[in-house]
């Protein structure tokens, strides 16, 4: 998948090894949420994660515990 932008990274657990953003792929009407790992069996999503940790779409936002 093409990845057009993405944004709003956020830390997803308080390891630091996922993390959700908001991204807009080729071919979609719409931006998505996304999780994505540094594991991920998709190349998309790590390229995702790599890209987030290296501070591309803006610095990464704590994690926070949803109540």
């Amino acid at each position: 998948m093409k990845i057009e932008y993405a944004k709003n990274p956020q830390w997803a657990d308080s390891e630091k090894s996922i993390i959700n953003l908001t991204v807009r792929f080729e071919g979609f009407p719409q931006e998505l949420p996304f999780t994505a790992c540094d594991n991920d069996t998709e190349s998309h999503g790590k390229e995702l994660f790599k890209r987030a940790v290296a501070g591309e779409f803006g610095k990464v936002s704590e994690f926070k515990i949803k109540k």
